[in-house]
């Protein structure tokens, strides 16, 4: 990715993540940040190495917590699937 035109909502981040990111002041990535947030946020082992004050942080926590929420909302689902199942087997004769 071009570091000069690349923009956090081209990282792959959730709307969510985008605000808080914007929330924050931050309007541009770093390089760091550009390298490591698309392979962490589709599971992939990463490794960084960048200065003080680049970014390497924010480029850690967003995908670690883009993950969380993601399988969090993964699991609403199944307790919501198996509630519907309870439902709908309560109700047989």
């Amino acid at each position: 990715m071009d570091a000069s035109t690349t923009t956090f909502s081209s990282l792959g981040l959730s709307g969510d993540a985008l605000g808080t990111v914007a929330r924050a002041g931050y309007t541009v990535p770093t390089p760091i940040q550009i390298r490591v947030i698309p392979p962490a946020l589709a599971g992939q082992d990463v490794i960084g190495c960048a200065a003080t004050g680049t970014g390497k942080t924010a480029a850690f926590a967003l995908p670690l917590v883009e993950r969380l929420v993601g399988m969090r909302q993964r699991e609403h689902v199944g307790e919501d699937e198996r509630a519907a199942a309870f439902e709908r087997d309560a109700r047989l004769p």
